[in-house]
């Protein structure tokens, strides 16, 4: 019977497996026989940017799709999810025969899967405390780190721009005090709740609250976002367990800000290692990659955060869609050092281009808290708020100059930042600057150091050191990539000199320094690098004088192989579970039997949604017989140490975030060396008034058996069933010990 048992919930797993990959994208081939009117389809804002930047009213794109096409798909599915017309596409629900049937209708192009989930770019770590002590200090500095003042001053804030704001659910933006001025000026233009197909999205997830009031913030007369007079869309597109729908509610999001007239969309919202590897952030392989720039070819400027990836070593890199090469990928820095916040993704995207574009503020940001006060206020730390603050200020720069592209305006903003020309796959350009706008007369940049040259080292020799003073520097290789970057601080005030081996300038690279607000650029010349070849000193790169500085190379590591969502991870783990022996005799009757295991586990991704791996545990048993009154023993016990090997498969049903194991089930079969085993007995000696134990060594036996789990998370419920020592069928709880991310 328990066998029974442990196979029906093995063949119930497979077919939950196979009913999550069940969502697919299904491409047409054309939109023929559809109409399109601009005037009736796009908000008039819409039409009055495609006009102003020259886009056509009549982009094939913007066509709808071929109805008849729709509805033949729609019988042979189980539900229509949502559609693309930029993409001239369906999302669909459909069983493995059903898609088979749809792939053979003339006018389907192509059939993608979708197994995705989207992830917020938020690291919460709200302090309240710490939030009332230095309220005023931390708003001041997340807006005048971009010299957000020079916009106050000057009237600017947005006014006349359009942003969606795309997120979880913006609960109490209806009622919060920080959005009053949005609700008095008529400023929340229009909503949408896509996962609800519904307008209503002032409540669920706090994310979207949150990230509106970096853009919007008002807090008495003190902002918090710099775009307190833009006009906004709000899309609630993520619902948090979803595994596959969100990136299709991204993409009709998309779509639907376009046609409302959006100028920018703020999406502090991506992509990660749930779906994707890190070879794939190239900005071609996702989906929701290709609409971001196929929405920047339509006039808007999109800001998306870089992700909060930076700290797991199986990915560090870019979250699609900040991947897009028309999207501005915004990283984070923390106030309080101005480095680089060790959780904010790093780049450069998997094809080598420069991400993030900018940073801000990501830790310690001023945001808005839904409560029952309607008055509350907290900070927050993530990449989903450097975004915002960003698009807001995007916005301020829009309204001071209308007539730049959306593509201006993002090469724009990039000149902006303090860095700029030199960059790095942490910063970026660095933090944009109001001034560059604001007073746009060229200024002198005096020169902060100098560079000298013997026969082995480039020498830089910074002027008036200062301790925590940063010198930063890149080797830019002839393809734009760089070979290395590093930020170094003074660990107190010094002449210290930063010496870089010749050698790492080799085949022409470009060597950039910035320091103190003045950059340089320093190639070397054709004797140099003959000189290098002749003296084979290739393996040499770069070094500086320990004493005087403290370096920070941590995002120039590639990602690890190794971890959660990597091809390759091992874990410990522990189990408790309860042994039912069946092959007894009735004079036997079970008592309480248990087993305890502590393993150690390989898993081998083949796919993200499925794996293969290998496991080996040590389990201790014991079998406990309850004896009759009668009987002459009073106790009887089983004791049986083993060694388990297994090989098992996993299937991924779905992705979550957090640890990144997600819900899954394994299913394996192992071997058992069952050794040391012992029975002990006791039994009392009337006559002497004493009880004695007796215990007997058992042979040592080989069995084998199958195994599964169910999971989520770190979590497991096992069933086993296998062969040896009266051992039939084992049921229990499994704890995964993480390591490593």
């Amino acid at each position: 019977m328990m066998k029974n048992i442990f196979f029906v919930c093995v063949l119930f797993a497979i077919n939950l497996n196979l009913q999550s990959q069940n969502y697919y994208w299904v491409f047409f081939k054309d939109k023929s026989q559809t109409h399109f009117n601009p005037y009736e389809y796009f908000d008039s804002k819409a039409i009055e940017r495609r006009i102003q930047l020259g886009v056509s009213l009549y982009d094939s794109t913007d066509f709808p799709l071929n109805e008849h096409y729709v509805q033949k798909v729609s019988k042979l599915s189980k539900e229509i999810i949502g559609e693309t017309r930029w993409f001239n596409a369906i999302a669909v629900e459909a069983t493995q025969e059903q898609i088979i049937a749809i792939e053979n209708f003339t006018f389907v192009k192509e059939i993608s899967p979708i197994s995705s989930e989207m992830a917020m770019c938020s690291n919460d770590s709200n302090n309240p405390d710490y939030y009332q002590k230095e309220q005023k200090e931390l708003v001041h500095a997340q807006l005048k780190r971009m010299g957000g003042e020079h916009f106050s001053a000057a009237g600017i804030d947005g006014k006349g721009i359009r942003i969606a704001v795309f997120d979880g659910g913006f609960p109490d933006v209806d009622t919060h005090i920080a959005f009053k001025h949005l609700r008095d000026n008529n400023l929340i233009v229009k909503t949408w709740n896509f996962p609800l197909k519904k307008e209503d999205v002032y409540g669920w997830n706090s994310h979207g609250t949150m990230t509106l009031s970096c853009i919007a913030g008002i807090d008495g007369t003190q902002k918090f976002g710099l775009a307190t007079a833009a006009e906004f869309l709000l899309a609630r597109t993520e619902i948090g367990i979803e595994p596959a729908k969100e990136e299709v509610w991204w993409m009709q999001a998309m779509e639907w800000a376009d046609k409302n007239g959006a100028n920018i969309i703020s999406s502090s919202l991506g992509y990660g290692d749930a779906r994707y590897n890190p070879s794939d952030m190239n900005g071609q392989k996702s989906l929701v990659s290709r609409a971001a720039n196929m929405a920047a070819s339509k006039g808007i400027l999109v800001c998306n955060s870089m992700g909060n990836e930076g700290d797991k070593e199986s990915w560090k890199t870019i979250v699609t869609p900040a991947d897009a090469d028309s999207v501005l990928a915004v990283g984070g820095i923390d106030p309080m050092d101005d480095n680089h916040t060790y959780f904010s993704s790093y780049g450069p995207t998997a094809d080598g281009r420069l991400k993030p574009n900018v940073c801000a503020y990501a830790t310690n940001c001023k945001v808005a808290k839904p409560g029952k006060s309607n008055a509350s206020f907290d900070v927050a730390s993530g990449t989903s708020f450097s975004c915002p603050l960003v698009a807001g200020f995007a916005a301020c720069v829009w309204q001071k100059h209308p007539e730049l592209t959306a593509m201006e305006l993002k090469t724009a903003i990039e000149k902006s930042a303090d860095f700029y020309p030199y960059y790095d796959y942490a910063y970026g350009y660095g933090v944009p600057q109001a001034a560059y706008f604001m007073f746009p007369k060229i200024s002198v940049v005096l020169k902060t150091f100098e560079i000298e040259v013997d026969d082995t080292y480039i020498i830089v020799k910074p002027f008036d050191v200062q301790k925590g003073d940063k010198i930063f520097y890149h080797v830019e290789q002839t393809n734009g990539t760089l070979s290395t970057y590093e930020n170094i601080e003074f660990t107190y005030a010094s002449n210290d000199t930063l010496k870089i081996f010749k050698s790492s300038l080799n085949n022409k690279g470009v060597l950039r320094i910035y320091y103190k607000g003045y950059v340089e650029k320093f190639t070397l010349n054709d004797k140099d690098i003959q000189a290098i070849e002749d003296e084979k000193m290739n393996k040499k790169t770069w070094t500086f004088v320990p004493n005087g500085f403290v370096s920070d190379r941590r995002g120039f590591k590639s990602p690890s192989t190794y971890g959660v969502n990597a091809i390759h991870y091992v874990h410990p783990y522990v189990s408790w579970g309860f042994i039912i022996p069946t092959t007894f005799t009735s004079s036997f009757n079970i008592g309480k039997s248990q087993s305890f295991n502590v393993g150690v586990r390989y898993k081998g991704n083949i796919r993200k949604w499925y794996s293969m791996g290998v496991s080996i545990d040590y389990s201790n048993s014991n079998i406990h017989f309850k004896c009759p009154v009668n009987w002459v023993f009073k106790k009887d016990k089983i004791s049986i140490h083993s060694l388990n090997l297994e090989f098992y498969q996993r299937f991924r049903l779905f992705p979550t975030e957090g640890l990144g194991f997600g819900c899954y089930v394994d299913l394996g079969v192992f071997g058992t060396w069952d050794f040391a085993n012992r029975r002990i007995r006791m039994y009392e000696i009337p006559e002497y008034n004493t009880e004695v134990v007796q215990t007997t060594k058992l042979d040592n036996a080989l069995g084998w058996g199958f195994r599964g789990r169910f999971g989520y998370g770190i979590i497991s419920i096992y069933a086993q069933t296998y062969s040896g020592f009266f051992r039939e069928f084992e049921i229990g709880v499994q704890l995964i010990v993480p390591i490593g991310q």
